[in-house]
């Protein structure tokens, strides 16, 4: 069996590459926009999802799209906690942003020594697999 993951993973561009190869094959994904109703917030995910096609963007595109939606709504959210558009102040507000994302809720968990910590994200994975040329949920 073939297993794929990374980031920038796109089953939809593996089907255009390599055809009849691809199936049986499965995909670890950060989103899936083949059934946008099966993540935690469907309602934003439909939207998305409709608004990209309606655009004429690139469907391929959508497994990695998703993150600039989420990465500019948290900015925004960060800007308008911290009250004005300076640096420091947004990277304060950063850790107290919480944001329905097109994949799961964001929100930033401190981790490191005092003064010198970073912050992650838990993102949504889902496995998906591929088969007679269509993405379909495992």
């Amino acid at each position: 069996r073939i297993i794929t993951t990374g980031g920038s993973n796109s089953p939809d561009q593996l089907i255009q590459q390599a055809g009849e190869a691809a199936s049986g094959s499965y995909h670890l994904v950060f989103f899936t926009p083949w059934f946008p109703e099966a993540v935690k917030n469907a309602d934003i995910a439909k939207r998305f999802v409709a608004e990209w096609k309606k655009r004429g963007h690139n469907v391929g595109g959508l497994t990695e799209g998703f993150r600039g939606w989420d990465g500019v709504h948290t900015i925004v959210e960060a800007i308008k906690q911290a009250g004005k558009p300076e640096p420091k102040a947004i990277t304060q507000a950063l850790w107290n942003v919480k944001v329905k994302g097109i994949n799961g809720d964001i929100a930033f968990i401190k981790q490191g020594p005092a003064g010198k910590e970073s912050a992650q994200n838990v993102p949504s994975v889902y496995v998906v697999k591929i088969e007679n040329g269509k993405v379909v949920q495992n």
